[in-house]
């Protein structure tokens, strides 16, 4: 039997550099996702009092994520010819200066000149987000692969906490000096963590190619296609919540909008309290048997907060409180394990674990989250006005669980390939095979006696060849989906 060194997965076998680097990028998520959610409590209003329309405002929230999307593909493939750590800082710096900008908007003039500038800004901070986003999970992916699970989830975790905070800090400084001061003064603050991390981050060691990834043919491994889907309804649905949560509890309790804020807060500490946890499972696990029971979580618990109209079931405050937060917990194990099941996806596809690669990686999964984002919204209001928020969350309810049947299938594919392997040889020792938990067998080697002659021993080793060739017609590695699907 074969002995092979596990990595130890655990954020305390970082060393010092990888540590510097895990906080500077943590620290960034935190001020960019701070910045960015800040808006949504407070633009409306002013927008209204300069004469917008309720559709342009949709379309000024539509346009960040869409812009997102296209900026994720683009910037997935430069991340190769740039240095990953400057496109991190000129992000991050792009968005502080869109938000200092928009603290300015109380001055600009009402009518199409407002909704042209606020648009503008708006896309802004879109360009600068996906720049960030793509080229730090690629820095997270690329300097820390062994401990891939846990690093994300402390940078998700600081983007939680970035959309926590966001409210009370954006409307308590509102509350002191009106709409420009939140804005100016978190996007002086986000300048501030851009420069410090010129001088903190130590230099990048991940191997960086002579040629950009390419999206192809990765993007169209069935498995990939999966976990994308997978990323766009989880997304779509969030963002569906997010918009209508506050008006649907106005609706059932008559909860203004601070009493609905709480939900929100609650939900989003689920989301951090259980990261970790989910990363354990991953490491007992894989990351395709997280999404499948995450999925269900996520189902169950997303039509019960409508609940749908077939169920018998009036709700309390405290089992509304209860269904999001359940919620909100199976989606973090959802999220969590995306990038690493198509990290691996990547590597069994026979791509190089470097910047080139994890970029295209990076891009995949902000790409269509960002997608997720747009639909939402843009499907979920048309739905919600014909068939009513019932119905709605229990049509996107029913895509999540349709997505958890899914996986199971995977899953149960995988461990009868990894089953129908067992006892073999694994002929490769590749790095791909370096990067999965599946135990390492190897065939019986026949240790020749020193009596036989050399026309023996190679007739031998021609006859076990044979056996095992006509025993078993896949190419056998470690990865059990490394067969052609």
């Amino acid at each position: 039997m074969s002995e092979e060194h596990t990595p130890n997965k655990s954020l305390t076998a970082l060393d010092r550099r990888q540590r510097i680097i895990l906080a500077v990028i943590s620290v960034l998520y935190f001020g960019e996702y701070l910045v960015i959610s800040m808006i949504a409590p407070l633009l409306p209003l002013t927008a209204r009092a300069k004469g917008m329309t309720d559709w342009q405002i949709g379309l000024v929230f539509a346009a960040t994520w869409g812009v997102a999307f296209i900026g994720s593909l683009i910037n997935g493939k430069l991340v190769t010819y740039c240095n990953p750590k400057m496109m991190n800082f000129f992000g991050v710096l792009l968005t502080s200066l869109a938000s200092l900008a928009i603290g300015a908007l109380y001055w600009v003039p009402s009518g199409t000149t407002f909704l042209v500038v606020t648009l503008s800004l708006r896309v802004t901070e879109a360009i600068g987000l996906s720049m960030f986003a793509v080229s730090a999970y690629a820095i997270i992916v690329s300097e820390m692969s062994d401990q891939l699970q846990a690093a994300l989830a402390t940078t998700q975790a600081f983007m939680a906490l970035g959309f926590i905070v966001a409210p009370p800090i954006g409307g308590g400084l509102y509350s002191v000096s009106g709409f420009w001061l939140p804005f100016m003064s978190m996007g002086g603050l986000l300048m501030i963590f851009a420069f410090g991390s010129l001088f903190v981050m130590k230099d990048l060691q991940g191997t960086m190619p002579s040629s950009a990834g390419s999206y192809f043919p990765l993007v169209l491994r069935p498995k990939v296609i999966m976990t994308m889907f997978h990323t766009l309804v989880a997304s779509a649905g969030f963002r569906f919540l997010e918009t209508y949560q506050t008006l649907d509890l106005h609706d059932k309790y008559g909860w203004a909008a601070n009493q609905s804020a709480w939900v929100y807060a609650a939900s989003a500490l689920s989301f951090v309290l259980t990261l970790f946890i989910w990363v354990k499972v991953q490491h007992w696990t894989s990351p395709a048997i997280v999404i499948s029971i995450c999925s269900f979580g996520i189902g169950i618990h997303y039509a019960m907060t409508g609940p749908p109209p077939f169920i018998p079931l009036i709700t309390k405050p405290w089992m509304t409180y209860l269904f999001y937060v359940l919620y909100t917990a199976f989606y973090s194990g959802a999220i969590t394990a995306i990038v690493p099941d198509v990290h691996g996806q990547a590597l069994v596809s026979g791509y190089s674990d470097d910047y080139g690669t994890n970029g295209i990686i990076s891009a995949i999964f902000h790409a269509t989250f960002d997608m997720g984002c747009v639909l939402g919204p843009a499907l979920g209001s048309p739905m919600q006005k014909e068939l009513g928020y019932a119905w709605t969350v229990f049509i996107w309810a029913s895509c999540n669980i349709f997505i958890g049947i899914l996986f199971i299938g995977r899953v149960i594919y995988e461990g009868i390939l990894r089953n129908h392997t067992s006892g073999f040889e694994v002929l490769e020792n590749s790095e791909k095979a370096r990067r999965t938990s599946f135990p390492l067998v190897e065939w019986p080697r026949i240790k020749p006696s020193s009596k036989q002659s050399q026309s023996e021993r190679t007739h031998l080793t021609e006859e076990t060849n044979k056996k095992s060739t006509s025993n078993n017609s896949f190419a056998y590695s470690r990865f059990p989906s490394d067969v052609n699907e």
